[in-house]
């Protein structure tokens, strides 16, 4: 299951034609990946999360697209009292330091904020000196963390 950000949000769409790509490299049919969009906000994520499980055949994992979606997510999951990852594995986006204290530590795809700022900053100073005028992106590395959120299925 996805946990998707607004329709039309840039980075929520990169990163589900990332997942898209994923899941047909894997022979995922795309039919199985329930999607669901969400506003980022974790009060959403809960809701989303809870509407996302009550499906007849819900997700056996959540990829939760920001850190207060990953958070919404784990709270929704917790209130059902469904066990992460028995029940249904976690990989969210961002927050590391969530992620690191949870219970259990959430895997998640990393993105260092000092790297974004530091990439923006350069950008902005470009555009202040009339080096830039037409907008530009810029993709920065990511990391996955591991944590114990995924089960392991390969047993």
């Amino acid at each position: 299951g996805l946990l998707l950000g607004a329709k039309n949000v840039y980075t929520s769409d990169k990163r589900l034609i990332g997942a898209q790509k994923a899941c047909e490299e894997f022979g995922i049919p795309l039919s199985n990946c329930n999607f669901i969009h969400t506003d980022y906000t974790m009060g959403v994520a809960i809701e989303k999360t809870l509407e996302l499980m009550s499906v007849k055949h819900p997700p056996t994992a959540i990829l939760a697209f920001n850190a207060d979606t990953t958070l919404g997510c784990v709270m929704a999951l917790n209130q059902m009292r469904l066990s992460i990852p028995n029940d249904v594995s976690v990989v969210g986006f961002d927050n590391f330091s969530i992620a690191k204290f949870a219970n259990p530590t959430i895997t998640i795809i990393y993105q260092s904020h000092k790297q974004i700022g530091e990439k923006v900053a350069k950008l902005i100073l470009k555009r202040l000196h009339g080096e830039i005028t037409e907008p530009i992106v810029e993709m920065v590395d990511f990391q996955l963390i591991e944590g114990a959120s995924v089960k392991n299925i390969k047993k």
